[in-house]
């Protein structure tokens, strides 16, 4: 079905240039056609190769994870090591490899049922707040903060694609800065990234690379 105030935002944005005098949709805006994106990309299963920072053993952690959102209200995780065999939830052996609270959020209300509302009001992200940013170069349309040298929580959505490439959220001096890259690749086919890095205070405590994934429709069509 034709939506025309949908037609209009984004007609808007294709005759604006990124610079200082750029129209910029209301974050209100930005965040209807970043929903309508990520509508296809609910309830997937999700095979990923992290590293990630182990508390105990000081140093980066490898393993491979299976992420599923199929269950409403849940994210299932499964992981294993070299040393491990695969283990399920927070009673896991090395549980500290676990996707915490924030970082659950993030995905449940990107790919699960929760929605993109639920990660805004979990961070503090204020949706009255949209300016434009660079990201590796790309045009991005940022929520939450009015500049770049605002500290508040905020949410990056390419300018051209509409998909989530940044979040940024936590305390000044406990900053944490998830970048969600590479939607485009083969492996993901543009419903998930190809690479996530969460940061902390600008050090990597977890690396994650798509290695493939399987979507609800795919389910329905094997049977």
């Amino acid at each position: 079905m034709f939506d025309r105030r949908s037609f209009l935002s984004l007609a808007a944005l294709s005759l604006y240039p990124l610079g200082a005098d750029a129209y910029v949709l209301p974050g209100y805006g930005i965040l209807r056609e970043a929903k309508r994106k990520l509508k296809r990309s609910k309830g997937l299963k999700v095979v990923l190769d992290t590293q990630v920072w182990g508390r105990e053993t000081r140093m980066m952690n490898t393993l491979s994870e299976r992420w599923d959102f199929t269950e409403a209200g849940r994210l299932t995780t499964r992981w294993q090591t070299t040393e491990t065999r695969w283990s399920t939830g927070m009673a896991a052996p090395i549980s500290p490899t676990f996707p915490g609270l924030d970082l659950r959020v993030i995905l449940l209300g990107l790919f699960g049922s929760a929605g993109l509302d639920s990660v805004l009001s979990h961070l503090g992200i204020s949706p009255k707040n949209s300016r434009l940013g660079l990201l590796s170069s790309n045009p991005m349309l940022v929520v939450g903060t009015k500049t770049p040298r605002d500290t508040a929580p905020d949410i990056w959505f390419n300018k051209a694609t509409w998909t989530v490439e940044r979040i940024r959220f936590g305390a000044p001096d406990s900053r944490s800065d998830l970048r969600l890259s590479d939607w485009g690749q083969p492996a993901t086919h543009g419903l998930f990234p190809e690479r996530m890095t969460l940061s902390l205070n600008d050090r990597p405590v977890r690396l994650s690379k798509t290695i493939g994934l399987e979507t609800l429709e795919e389910r329905v069509k094997g049977g």
